[in-house]
């Protein structure tokens, strides 16, 4: 029987072997959200580090992930199109309204989903179903390039 070998996109906590997590997983008979979150409360599972488990900090962190998705989910019309209504900013930190987003932040926000694509490439690329939308992914990553070159920033757009 061969081994796999697991590797992280992006590890979710620094230090976690990606190998120990993965043959940890595939070890569980029962592999539902429930059932490895509860397998993780064991002090000797391998993703109990990257677990929050403070009731009142995981609550408050779960309300922030709940308000990104409002913010991702929400378009708001310009003209014939609709693009999302709220983007995230750097300067200063939080949201902006996307239709007064400066050039700068603009080219930020398409970095973003430049690295974003890369992240999504990495992730699904054995899967074939997913061949067509990477071959899209790849010409919408050559075109953010060009615009954020044309733009003469730096930014970049690989994930790393």
């Amino acid at each position: 029987m061969s081994r796999n070998s697991y590797s992280w996109t992006k590890a979710p906590k620094k230090g976690m072997d990606a190998q120990e997590v993965g043959e940890w997983l595939a070890k569980l008979k029962v592999r539902t959200t429930d059932a490895i979150l509860d397998a993780a409360k064991d002090k000797a599972s391998p993703i109990h580090p990257a677990m929050e488990w403070n009731e009142s900090r995981a609550a408050y962190k779960y309300r922030q992930l709940q308000v990104r998705q409002i913010l991702a989910k929400l378009l708001v019309g310009t003209g014939d199109t609709n693009r999302p209504a709220f983007m995230m900013t750097q300067r200063p930190v939080g949201y902006i309204p996307s239709q007064q987003a400066t050039q700068e932040e603009v080219a930020d926000w398409v970095a973003d989903c430049a690295r974003k694509m890369a992240a999504f490439e990495r992730r699904f690329t054995g899967l074939g179903i997913a061949r067509d939308v990477l071959k899209e992914m790849a010409k919408a990553q050559t075109r953010a390039k060009r615009l954020l070159a044309e733009q003469g920033t730096t930014r970049k757009t690989k994930a790393g």
